[in-house]
This record gives C-alpha cells, sequence and structure tokens, in this order.
C-alpha cells in the first residue's frame, strides 16, 4: 500500500492476482525487526497497521515472497535506493536471501532516481527498478 508519496501499486497487484499468482503486503511487527507477508489482494479487507498503513487481516495466512516490490523515496542505477529510515527493508531483504532467491524490484516514478544513493554496510541493493519509463536492470 502506498505510504506518503510512494507510487501506488495495487494495480499491478491486482493484474498478478488475476493471473493467478500469490500476492502479499507487508507488515511491520516492531522496531529493528524484519517485516512479515500477509496474503492479500486488491478487494480483500484491511485494517490499520504501523503509522495507519492499511495490511491485511491477522487471519489471512502468512506469506514469504518470492519476488519483492520495493517502495522507495529516492533510487541510483547501481540499484540502491533511500526510503524513510527504518531499515525494514533492508533487514527483510537480508533476512530472506538468506534462505531463498529472492528478486527484489524497487517501485518508484522516474523523478526519483539520483546520480547516487549513500550507502552503509547494512544497505541491501536492489535486483531491478521499476517506473513509470520502464524497468532498469540494476548492478
Amino acid at each position: 500500500m502506498p505510504y506518503r508519496s510512494e507510487i501506488d501499486v495495487t494495480g499491478l497487484l491486482a493484474v498478478l492476482a488475476d493471473k493467478g499468482q500469490t500476492t502479499c503486503l507487508p507488515i511491520v511487527t516492531g522496531n529493528a525487526q524484519p517485516l512479515i507477508f500477509r496474503a492479500w489482494q486488491p478487494g480483500d479487507k484491511t485494517e490499520a497497521g504501523a503509522w495507519n498503513i492499511p495490511v491485511p487481516l491477522s487471519s489471512s495466512p502468512l506469506v514469504e515472497p518470492d519476488i519483492m516490490l520495493v517502495p522507495l523515496l529516492s533510487f541510483d542505477e547501481a540499484g540502491f535506493r533511500l526510503g524513510y529510515g527504518g531499515g525494514f527493508y533492508d533487514r527483510t531483504i537480508s533476512s530472506l536471501r538468506k534462505s531463498k532467491t529472492l528478486i527484489t524490484i524497487g517501485v518508484a516514478y522516474s523523478a526519483q532516481q539520483v546520480a547516487k544513493v549513500p550507502t552503509d554496510e547494512h544497505d541491501q541493493q536492489l535486483d531491478w527498478i521499476l517506473t513509470e519509463e520502464g524497468a532498469i536492470k540494476c548492478g
């Protein structure tokens, strides 16, 4: 679900769900914790999560994604991103990559691209960036 000025990908989730793909939404469980995911598709009921972001009902099944759409505030061609600073996505990507192959796709407007995003050792590189102008293979 879009938060503040993040791009809205619910239309993309609807297309994926219509094609039989399992879609889900992230849920913040606490500070400095990785996200968890519960099954959800457009039209399903939600409840208020952290920062009043809509999340799937607690009765929805837990899901471990193979492909993750990652929101961002800015990105560079190498696949690094800036978010809101909580580190939730970086912790989650790092954790999932330890046990499985995970494809990460940053979703943004093309105007959010910058020459270089400042990084540290905890920042996770994305595989792709998807904007209204097309896809960028990172790395």
